[in-house]
């Protein structure tokens, strides 16, 4: 037989726990927020500085060029379109999100109507919200899967790239050719993995999942170890609503 006291003090004790579940939901919450801000504007940077550098290099042909340098720009801006498409293809789990986003915020920023900056913030939390459960579905970067992977499917161009020190655009262009194919035979894990391989910038991109995944990881913890400890002063009947 329990004694009243220690009844009293466990079911104040799981109502505070409750109540700490409570601000732990809350704090995920504000940290799926806060990941939509560094995403979105993550995304967004990047994605102006390729165009600008596209534009800034290769987007005009001047008129002393001779054949081959015009073939060489007509060939450098055929493979970062491809690149481009590519990078595009590998956001494919969160393409419509972010488009319905970007596209809101734009007619935000383009209206008569003055939106307050706060409004686009919020736009910006809520597509955070939006793709968090896409997000962890699964885990997105996998290097050494894809360095297998890459190994698997382009033996002989690995060797190649042993022998020619690494080159980084032939290693950029294997690394391409392996999700290109994975994308005729619909390979969707394989193209998560190529995600983050293809430039340092999509390695930010990486580091900004991986770090709102793992804050969120570990409020969660927290949570559950409240929980389990709910569970167990339920399991032994010492609340008050238990012994009722």
């Amino acid at each position: 037989m329990v004694d009243f006291l220690t009844l009293v003090q466990n079911t104040f004790r799981k109502l505070q726990l409750k109540v700490e579940i409570v601000i732990l939901d809350r704090d995920i919450t504000n940290r799926q927020r806060k990941f939509g801000i560094e995403l979105y504007d993550l995304i967004e940077k990047q994605r102006r500085a390729l165009h600008t550098q596209l534009e800034k290099d290769y987007g005009t042909t001047d008129d002393d060029d001779n054949d081959d340098d015009k073939l060489k720009k007509a060939i450098a801006v055929d493979d970062i379109t491809q690149t481009l498409k590519l990078f595009q293809i590998i956001e494919n789990e969160i393409k419509i999100p972010l488009e319905v986003t970007r596209k809101e915020i734009n007619n935000m920023r383009e209206s008569s109507v003055k939106f307050p900056p706060l409004l686009i913030q919020r736009r910006k939390e809520d597509f955070g919200r939006t793709i968090w459960p896409i997000i962890c579905e699964e885990t997105l970067w996998t290097h050494e899967t894809l360095e297998k992977d890459l190994l698997l499917k382009n033996k002989d161009a690995a060797n190649a790239n042993a022998n020619a020190n690494n080159d980084n655009t032939t290693i950029v262009s294997n690394f391409m050719n392996v999700a290109i194919k994975a994308i005729e035979k619909g390979t969707k894990s394989t193209l998560k993995k190529v995600v983050g391989k293809l430039s340092l910038e999509e390695r930010e991109v990486e580091a900004c999942v991986d770090k709102a995944k793992s804050d969120i990881k570990v409020i969660e913890n927290q949570k559950l170890e409240k929980q389990d400890e709910i569970n167990s002063l339920l399991n032994d009947n010492t609340t008050i609503e238990c012994s009722c």
